[in-house]
């Protein structure tokens, strides 16, 4: 996230949260540009592409409104429900089949020990890992 920190001679200033700072000319922005904007930059070549962040439409990257709870509750109950909750759709179709073939005794033995671990790793796992996550990488909400 960028900040514009200084209109002066037809220069904006932009800053990040890091301390880096650009300085690019005022005709990029396709926008009337005020001190304390938050902005998006992209440089192309010489020119700048510039747009304007609305704070209260930014999702946070990295996040995601699916819940860890949810998540390692279906794992336990209904483990091809937890992969599709997660948005990994193909490994919950797997999943269906193998619950299916798991109506025969000794498949529903195993099926029950693989729904009690996966749930366990949900709900012991700590951000950055793996169980902590949804498809797309995004962190699960705790």
């Amino acid at each position: 996230m960028n900040k514009i920190i200084k209109i002066e001679n037809g220069i904006v200033s932009v800053g990040d949260s890091v301390g880096n700072f650009a300085e690019i000319p005022i005709e990029n922005f396709g926008f009337e540009p005020q001190v304390g904007d938050f902005v998006e930059y992209y440089k192309n070549g010489e020119t700048y592409i510039v747009s304007k962040v609305n704070l209260g439409q930014q999702v946070t990257p990295n996040t995601t409104q699916k819940s860890k709870m949810v998540a390692g509750l279906l794992a336990f109950f209904l483990r091809p429900f937890y992969f599709f909750y997660i948005g990994n759709n193909g490994t919950g179709v797997l999943h269906l089949f193998i619950a299916a073939l798991s109506l025969f005794p000794p498949l529903l033995v195993v099926n029950l020990i693989w729904n009690i671990v996966l749930g366990i790793m949900i709900f012991t796992s700590k951000p950055g890992t793996k169980y902590h996550q949804d498809a797309l990488g995004n962190e699960l909400l705790d």
